[in-house]
């Protein structure tokens, strides 16, 4: 049928349209495209501030500019299914994101891809980065940055190739998106793909445009053989002549045109954002990308049909008019060529057996092999039933190849002796449980399947595994060998600007320096809000978002958060295929050089490949450190043969925690009638212990101080305290661990030990593993905001003073609920949930109660519980559903309408934000794991989770703590220290131990790994270094590195004094740490050639003013210790000889940290260092507010600054201090905490020599 000209131009469609998924190469969203598809507009965001100032970007878009260069679209009428194509560079990222967006507004979408020539340098990239990749990605891995340390881009999609030599492909079905997806995988992995020999081959199942005369000679001989080819014309003034040789070209080899627009923003007015957005990919600043022709046709926006036409000048009578207006019907030939459905929501498991029957056979007799290895060999009939039916589901919905293959992953982690957690819902499964993937029994701890996993369930469930971090890497290596390396990959995630991100971006390319872009941006979380103090000392405060140039660039930063910056890999994801993954996705590299998924994992889930997680877990790894430490100390074999009761032994391990201070004759008295009772007690108890009076003796003799030879611990006390740990009944019911988590002293212990869990046990005083892990979900902040952890904690504590549970709880009714709560609603929840006093913690709470009371399958319960959370709500479904809820509750429960409506809305209120149970009770159980070491064997403990990277604190705070409980910190020594952290415990008596706690040598910043594992290995191979000389000579340090150690402290064992230099005075050890500096430098400018002699303190940390200088005046204690804690706060980045509040002057009056409880409700003055801040938003008000952490050396404590507080002193509070801070201890909620009400920054005190006096 021939098509008037202006059906032509209604017929119109976009075949070349870039998103923001071409990494800085558009200004469009694939929601923007659709809905410009679909209406022929797009929303334009809120303008920014009006008037540009001096080259700042002037950003407003608008749709008036379309009635311009852009005018808008009819909208298409019935009969035509409007079309749009997506084609980003080198990158099929957001395609099925676009797929989904356009089936759900009508619109035809047109999955294409855009493929570049690289440059030599992209190609040079390419293979730097897949040669650096010897190793399988770690955490750190995860924050990668795209600026490398030339300045040039280190992201191969930050390089988008030579726009002068590409391919627009479009796929017409599946198998041409499969071909897509290998072709993107080539041109990303591969640093010698070459584009002309692949326009040759790419087959006939993908439409293939371009506008390279090259490319097009190349693509002819397949469109003689029927495929479809074309070449492109571009309807933009700056392609006049490209679009001749394209013209010319075509029509000698007998291709056809096809007009597109190579789109990269919507209008005209959008055009200076996509420059900005270039200096931004290339690293430029606009003032040098000026003069400079952009790699692409920027110029390139959602033409209508008519503007096309306009230009071309078909309704003019062009010479060319009847081929113009046939290149422009042309693209709606290629529309309806293209047909591609992607199979969404189609699973595709890996197999490991032959066939579906033989996946179930093997998955069952692995579960009821697994059943009697947990319950014994007669398990409870309730389990067998339990195991019966989860199978039978699993086997329904077709999971078994998913369960066996995440089993045959930990089965593999088990054999290599890794340590595995299952994590999240998946602890409320008995085959889970059975199979060694979660180890929480669901039946003890009444957890549901159905939460997990039910009948009306289509995508398989969620199982997260955890893995010690740094074992991981074994297990993600050997699921590339065992499942074959193109069915496996890392998955992606998209990096997007935010905030501070696109701030930071945006001042780079107008130029600013890095040093005051960062400074603003440190500002970001106290509303940019500087105070300084002027010549006369009086504050002076500055709202630096209000000027320029910060108040445009936070507009166009505004603008542009959420743009995708680059991809990453993903903390733990990987993804499983059956076939090939290039047949579904497309795969690329990250900055870093590791090969990822292009889609990420939402992507990657729609296509109904399986994703796993397979996370790293910092705290398993100090679990397994503290562990290994733990048995291989002495006290370990008497610990377990006396059981955990056993009076502490002092251990002789440690030559230099040898010179312990004698024993007073009171204690002697008082130890000696212990150890009679204690030997007493033994003798009674017999055999039956496992102990005898020699035990006693030998605890008796050991006390005496006596240096008696301790026998190694055997082989079968070490194997006893690893199998116990690994028992919750063992670790949960031990007295020293209960009474820690009772206390809150859980400084350190995973998933327990922020400062708000640490208040929460002080106000719960937990005593059983129930009440833990309700704390760790009452403490999420969806349930703490609602109202509902006050309830739980007034009701609990009310239960704990009367000794029970339910009763109580029911007489606490009303003043904790809403005010609205009826007395039978609270008795009805009480008697469903007694565990948890009547309140819902927990997402199996919704479960329940929807159960119980509407009468709903736990089916059908979970699915309301998804579809109060957001995961697939409709008002609708959501109104049938309540009416169904509010008769169950009528009908079963004889409510009144209101009682039930009361209940429906506590529920929903409830279901949005519950925390699943499963999940915490799995993370709980290593809580009490490591709390049982921390009670035990502290310094193992504390120097297991400092060689781990710490937990919510820094490294600082957690060697305070061991001071506190009188652990002593020792330097790092070449002669004494492995690479972690290492640590011996002496004894333990409550709160209070002996022992001692050793810096690694990896903790050395300017040292390096490399470097500390170099010295570990000398001193390995050939024994301690006897001199500064001999170090040298046989491990050959940098200069840097050398000058690193002896500043830390390393070096102090051969500056002559050995082991006794540790309990030197500060002034004896820096003279001996200057003697081995000049010694040094001697022997550097010796072999070196240096002749400058460096013995200051480098870089100034904490805005402490640099120590004398060495030749100076001897210096006074107090500034010998201020020169050590300079030197270790610059090698190491925390102090071990000192903290920061020993060098403030404490104001008179001020109590210490320790005392707090005993000041309830009284105004105080303290000075803390802070270790953890948190901005809050008021519950009440909805303005900011702000938690600090902070601690002297006395312990720590909680202040709150409440809004108003605030508002006035955040600009104070960038910063770790040291504070002095002034306000009221509220002792109110049972823990105290320190309401703020003054706060300010405590000057150093200096030393009179560094004061200039």
């Amino acid at each position: 049928m021939t098509l008037t000209l202006a059906q032509i131009a209604k017929h119109f469609v976009h075949l070349h349209v870039h998103s923001y998924y071409s990494f800085f190469g558009s200004t469009l969203s694939p929601a923007e495209i659709v809905e410009w598809a679909r209406s022929g507009q797009v929303v334009p965001p809120p303008p920014p501030p009006p008037e540009p100032v001096g080259d700042v970007l002037s950003l407003e878009r608008h749709a008036s500019a379309l009635s311009s260069d852009s005018p808008g679209k009819e909208a298409p009428s019935g009969d035509i299914v409007p079309a749009i194509a997506l084609t980003d560079t080198n990158a099929m990222t957001g395609l099925v994101e676009f797929y989904e967006l356009a089936r759900a507004a009508g619109v035809k979408p047109l999955l294409g891809l855009e493929l570049t020539q690289p440059y030599p340098h992209e190609r040079e990239l390419l293979r730097e980065r897949g040669a650096a990749v010897m190793r399988l990605p770690s955490e750190r891995d995860e924050e990668e940055e795209i600026a490398g340390p030339a300045g040039g881009s280190t992201s191969p999609l930050l390089c988008p190739g030579d726009f002068s030599l590409r391919l627009v492909l479009l796929a017409r079905d599946f198998k041409g998106y499969s071909r897509m997806c290998e072709l993107a995988t080539q041109r990303m992995l591969d640093p010698d793909f070459d584009l002309l020999p692949v326009a040759e081959s790419l087959g006939p199942h993908v439409v293939a445009m371009s506008d390279s005369p090259q490319l097009l000679t190349r693509m002819a001989a397949e469109q003689r053989a029927g495929a479809l080819r074309y070449g492109i014309l571009v309807p933009l003034a700056s392609r006049r002549q490209r679009n001749r040789a394209v013209y010319d070209t075509a029509r000698q080899l007998g291709l056809p045109l096809v007009v597109t627009c190579d789109v990269r923003s919507a209008h005209a007015a959008d055009l200076p954002l996509l420059r900005l957005l270039t200096a931004m990919q290339q690293l430029e600043t606009l003032e040098r990308l000026r003069n400079r022709p952009l790699p692409f046709p920027a110029d390139g926006t959602l033409l209508s049909g008519d503007a096309v036409s306009a230009f071309f000048g078909i309704t003019r009578g062009h010479e060319l008019a009847s081929e113009l207006a046939q290149a422009m019907a042309n693209t709606r030939v290629i529309a309806e060529a293209c047909n591609c459905e992607l199979p969404l929501g189609e699973w595709k498991f890996p197999r490991l057996t032959t066939t579906e029957e033989a996946s179930a056979a093997e998955l069952r007799q692995r579960a009821f092999e697994g059943l009697v290895h947990r319950y014994g060999p007669s398990p409870p009939a309730e389990a067998r039933e339990r195991l019966e039916r989860e199978l039978a589901i699993i086997q329904q919905l077709r999971f078994t190849d998913y369960f066996l293959m995440v089993h045959r992953i930990v089965e593999e982690a088990q054999r290599r002796g890794i340590r595995t957690l299952g994590r999240g819902s998946a602890a409320n499964s008995i085959v889970t449980y059975v199979l060694g993937i979660s180890h929480v029994c669901p039946i003890r701890n009444r957890l549901y399947f159905e939460r997990f996993l039910n009948p009306e369930r289509s995508a398989p469930p969620d199982i997260d595994l955890d893995f010690p971090w740094d074992r991981r890497d074994e297990i993600l290596r050997w699921c590339f060998e065992f499942f074959g390396a193109d069915h496996v990959a890392l998955i992606s995630t998209i990096q997007t600007l935010r905030m501070r991100q696109a701030v930071r971006e945006v001042a780079k390319a107008l130029g600013l320096p890095e040093s005051e872009i960062e400074r603003f941006n440190r500002l970001k979380g106290v509303g940019y809000v500087l105070e300084e103090r002027d010549a006369k000392g009086q504050v002076v405060r500055t709202n630096l978002s209000e000027g320029e140039p910060w108040r445009r660039i936070l507009a166009t930063a505004q603008r542009l958060t959420g743009f995708p910056r680059h991809l990453s890999v993903h903390c733990g994801g990987i993804v499983l295929a059956p076939c090939r993954l290039t047949d579904y996705i497309a795969l690329t590299r990250s900055a870093k050089g590791f090969v990822i998924t292009q889609m990420d994992m939402n992507g990657v889930e729609a296509l109904g490949l399986v994703k796993m997680d397979l996370l790293g877990n910092r705290s398993l790894a100090v679990l397994d450190d503290a562990l290994d430490a733990a048995v291989a100390n002495p006290r370990a074999a008497l610990l377990m043969a006396a059981g955990t009761h056993a009076t502490p032994i002092r251990s002789t391990s440690s030559p230099e925690e040898g010179r312990a201070s004698p024993h007073t004759a009171e204690r002697h008295a008082r130890e000696s009638e212990r150890l009679a009772r204690e030997a007493a007690r033994m003798k009674l108890a017999g055999t039956r212990r496992g102990t005898s009076v020699a035990l006693a003796g030998l605890m008796r003799e050991f006390e005496k101080g006596e240096e008696l030879p301790l026998p190694a611990p055997l082989p079968s006390s070490r194997f006893v305290l690893r199998k116990e740990i690994e028992r919750l009944e063992f670790v949960s019911r031990d007295p020293a661990t209960r009474a820690l988590i009772h206390d809150g002293r859980t400084i350190g212990c995973f998933y327990i030990e922020s400062p708000g869990m640490r208040a929460l046990f002080e106000r719960l005083r937990c005593e059983q593993f129930d009440e833990v892990v309700a704390a760790s979900s009452i403490i999420r902040p969806g349930v703490a905001e609602s109202g509902m952890m006050e309830a739980y904690i007034a009701r609990h504590r009310l239960a704990k003073s009367h000794g029970k549970r339910s009763e109580t709880a029911r007489d606490a009714g009303g003043p904790h609920l809403p005010s609205n709560a009826s007395s039978r609603v609270h008795a009805l929840l009480l008697e469903l949930l007694p565990e948890t006093h009547g309140v819902m913690v927990y997402q199996e709470d919704v479960l329940r109660v929807a159960h119980e009371v509407a009468g709903m399958s736990y089916a059908q319960a979970d699915l309301l519980r998804r579809a109060m959370s957001g995961k697939s709500r409709s008002a609708e479904a959501m109104a049938r559903v309540r009416e169904a809820f509010l008769e169950g509750a009528m009908r079963r429960h004889g409510l009144e309408r209101s009682e039930a409506e009361e209940l429906w809305r506590q529920v929903e209120s409830f279901a949005g934000y519950s925390f699943c149970k499963g999940h915490s009770a799995a993370f709980a159980v290593l809580s009490y794991q490591v709390a049982y070491l921390k009670a035990h064997f502290p310094a193992e403990f504390f120097a297991a989770v400092l060689s781990n990277g710490g937990g919510f604190y820094g490294a600082g705070a957690y060697l305070e703590e061991a001071r506190r409980w009188g652990l002593r910190t020792l330097p790092p020594s070449v002669n004494e220290s492995a690479f972690g952290f290492t640590g011996c415990t002496r004894w333990v008596r409550g709160y209070r131990a002996s022992g001692w706690v050793r810096v690694g040598l990896g903790a050395i910043q300017r040292l390096g790994p490399a470097g500390a594992e170099r010295i570990v290995q000398e001193r390995a191979r050939a024994g301690a270094f006897t001199s500064l000389r001999d170090f040298l000579r046989r491990v050959r340090p940098q200069p840097e590195q050398v000058r690193a150690l002896a500043r830390a402290g390393a070096l102090d064992c051969l500056g002559g004094a050995r082991n006794a230099a540790e309990s030197f005075p500060p002034l004896r050890r820096l003279a001996l740490r200057r003697a081995l500096l000049i010694e040094l430098e001697e022997l550097l400018s010796r072999s070196f050639g240096l002749e400058e002699l460096d013995l200051g303190g480098g870089t100034e940390p904490l805005g402490m003013p640099a120590p004398s200088e060495p030749h100076a005046a001897a210096p006074t204690p107090r500034e010998a210790l201020w020169q050590l804690c300079q030197w270790e706060w610059e090698t190491l980045g925390f102090m071990v000889s000192g903290h920061p509040v020993d060098f403030v002057e404490v104001p008179r009056g001020a109590i210490a940290a320790r005392d707090i409880r005993r000041y309830a409700g009284e105004r105080v003055q303290m000075v803390g260092w802070a270790i953890a801040a948190k901005v809050l938003t008021a519950r009440n008000s909805g303005k900011p507010m702000q938690m600090l952490t902070l601690e002297d050396r006395t312990d720590t404590f909680e202040a709150v600054l409440f809004p108003p507080v605030y508002a006035r002193l955040a600009p104070r509070t960038v910063s770790c201090g040291p504070y002095r801070v002034v306000g009221k201890v509220d002792m109110r909620l049972g823990s105290p905490t320190l309401e703020v009400h003054d706060l300010e920054l405590l000057p150093w005190s200096l030393p009179r020599a560094q004061r200039g006096e």
